[in-house]
């Protein structure tokens, strides 16, 4: 909020003492001053539109089958990726598969266009989202809009969610966090003990368990709920008692169940463009208005821009123009943006994609442009910058949770992704 270099300097080492632990910021030459604040047209737009399509991904895939094992397959998942699936059964898999997302966009126009959605707790952003309001809100004072059906962040609309549940099932107040401090993402301890002291200070019994005590657990400690920070393929090859896990939810209320991996495929993208699901005349001109053009990349034949093409002819003829995912990536892996690549390069990869049946092409969004305020802490100096950057809208349970943005500044690697080194800030 100045651009008094000494005043500056002061707030970028408290911003960076409070999120310490926490990987926010994996450039610190670069700190974050201030948060981004939308137009409140703009903000109220992104909300509805989140809430919007959550609903729409949840109906259109569990329309196709109630078989959470049926609609894994349907999705592009295999066993391995969903290795607790209906381990609380059929009725949690359905009804609690879309309760936490972070659905991802891009503003185009002052428009939310949206480029996937994810249905898992297994990211860093709540924590730092968590972080980074109390330091903003101690230095300027600044507050992100808490009402019904807006909770301000991840943590308050995942308190709400819980008392819900509990209320439900008339259980005890208690929520234990489950994930490994060794983790890439996790920074230390901190990471996991933030959301249990959250809780414990709203009159929660809450902590932070790896998985060989949740197990241990069973029977003794009960508690009411398992917030499960972890995607459970990743965990089996770490030596992790998935079995224990499976065994668990007879007596504790776990989420996201692993439906929200199938969820979260791209897959579903390329159902909603191409039109091969069934969509009611609004939620069709939602779909024009907030998904770019996204089909499976096949040797078949599509319409872009309203004429005919054969696939692997338009994505080689328009190699600027598109995007190449596979259909259950996680953490950018595997994305590539045409107009990175050679002429050379991008035709194997088309051609790959084409033969494995895994990907899907997705039409480029070329988004409004976005400059954050930073504290070089190399020169001493104030700097604004233009950045490369994707913003992450938290829904749970419905409720609006918060907007984050990842970015790189100064035009970073066109994928922008935690994962791949972006840094992390909250949206007001």
């Amino acid at each position: 909020m100045t651009h008094d270099p000494a005043l500056a300097r002061s707030n970028a080492q408290f911003i960076s003492r409070q999120l310490e632990g926490v990987e926010f910021n994996p450039n610190p030459q670069l700190v974050p001053l201030r948060p981004v604040i939308l137009p409140h047209s703009v903000r109220t737009s992104l909300d509805d539109a989140t809430k919007f399509l959550t609903a729409l991904i949840h109906r259109v895939c569990w329309d196709l089958t109630d078989d959470p094992v049926e609609l894994a397959a349907l999705l592009g998942l295999r066993p391995e990726q969903v290795p607790l699936l209906e381990a609380g059964g059929r009725h949690h898999e359905i009804s609690y598969s879309a309760c936490n997302g972070r659905l991802d966009l891009l503003l185009q126009g002052g428009k939310p266009v949206f480029l996937e959605a994810n249905f898992s707790a297994a990211n860093v952003g709540p924590v730092a989202t968590h972080f980074q309001l109390a330091a903003y809100r101690q230095l300027y004072g600044v507050e992100p809009l808490v009402n019904e059906s807006c909770a301000g962040e991840p943590f308050e609309a995942r308190a709400r969610f819980y008392m819900k549940l509990l209320r439900e099932r008339n259980a005890s107040p208690s929520v234990v966090i489950v994930g490994q401090t060794d983790e890439r993402s996790s920074g230390d301890h901190r990471y996991f003990a933030a959301e249990a002291s959250f809780l414990r200070e709203r009159g929660f019994r809450s902590s932070f368990v790896d998985p060989a005590a949740m197990a241990e657990l069973r029977g003794k400690a009960r508690y009411s709920i398992a917030m499960k920070h972890f995607l459970s393929e990743y965990w089996r090859p770490l030596g992790v008692p998935l079995e224990a896990m499976a065994a668990a939810h007879s007596e504790t209320f776990f989420f996201v169940p692993d439906s929200g991996r199938s969820l979260s495929s791209k897959l579903v993208f390329a159902w909603l463009s191409e039109g091969t699901v069934p969509l009611t005349p609004s939620e069709s001109s939602f779909v024009r208005q907030h998904i770019p053009w996204t089909r499976v990349v096949r040797d078949g034949e599509v319409e872009f821009e309203g004429s005919a093409w054969r696939l692997r002819d338009l994505a080689l003829a328009r190699q600027e123009s598109f995007v190449l995912k596979p259909l259950t990536c996680c953490g950018g892996t595997g994305v590539t943006i045409g107009m990175t690549e050679s002429p050379e390069q991008w035709k194997r990869l088309v051609d790959e994609a084409i033969a494995s049946g895994g990907f899907i092409v997705q039409e480029f969004v070329a988004n409004d442009k976005l400059t954050m305020d930073f504290f070089d802490t190399l020169h001493n100096a104030v700097r604004s910058l233009e950045v490369s950057h994707v913003f992450g809208a938290y829904i749970v349970d419905g409720v609006g949770a918060g907007v984050t943005v990842r970015h790189f500044p100064d035009h970073g690697p066109a994928v922008v992704n935690v994962d791949l080194g972006a840094s992390l800030n909250v949206v007001i």
